[in-house]
């Protein structure tokens, strides 16, 4: 799958995976797509505006965050030779529990009244339990997902590639695709086209060179 919006292409990706999954091609095994399109993600979103009443600035809450959960590095220390960072982090037990998160309290400047103020993370964020794609990757600029299998029997690819297309046809005719979204089917097929249409270049290049 090539498109634009990731989310259009996500979605076909794991119609398609479903669809081929139900709909069995004989030869092929073990479907995967090349990337995780439901990997579990917790988002911290920051109110803005309550953000802006309290006087804490949306930079200032993500780094204190960052701080707590990757940790920063706030001094170095010399034994001989040897030099150690200082690390500056909340305890294990902590930052893997999103209650105690919500509830670190930031202390900062506050730029309407110029004094000091501390403030549970809970007041200005909020947390959400979301999936995404564990990674996106890209050809020609495009984003893309591959639907990935092994075909134990080389003798088997033509048939196999012939059988993908129709199916893929019928997932074509019943899903509702968006007009971003371009499915191909690529893999050794396209490969050899690919290095056929090279060699012929370089040959013809070879030969007008000669001349």
């Amino acid at each position: 799958m090539i498109g634009d919006d990731f989310e259009n292409i996500s979605l076909v990706a794991k119609n398609l995976f479903n669809f081929l999954d139900t709909n069995r091609v004989e030869g092929i095994e073990n479907l995967q797509p090349d990337v995780d399109l439901v990997n579990p993600e917790i988002t911290v979103n920051v109110d803005r505006e309550r953000a802006m009443m309290e006087g804490v600035s949306t930079g200032q809450i993500g780094m204190e965050l960052r701080t707590a959960v990757f940790g920063k590095e706030v001094s170095k220390i010399k034994d001989g030779e040897d030099e150690y960072k200082i690390q500056l982090r909340n305890s294990e037990l902590m930052r893997n529990n999103i209650t105690d998160l919500m509830n670190m309290r930031i202390t900062f400047m506050d730029m309407n009244t110029m004094q000091v103020k501390s403030i549970p993370l809970s007041t200005v964020a909020s947390v959400d339990y979301t999936n995404t794609a564990g990674g996106i990757k890209r050809k020609n600029v495009k984003r893309t997902i591959q639907l990935q299998s092994n075909v134990p029997d080389p003798t088997m690819v033509g048939k196999v590639n012939a059988d993908l297309k129709v199916k893929i046809d019928e997932f074509k005719q019943i899903s509702n695709i968006p007009p971003d979204v371009t499915i191909k089917l690529s893999g050794q097929s396209e490969q050899e086209k690919e290095t056929q249409a090279f060699l012929g270049t370089a040959f013809a290049i070879a030969i007008g060179l000669i001349f």
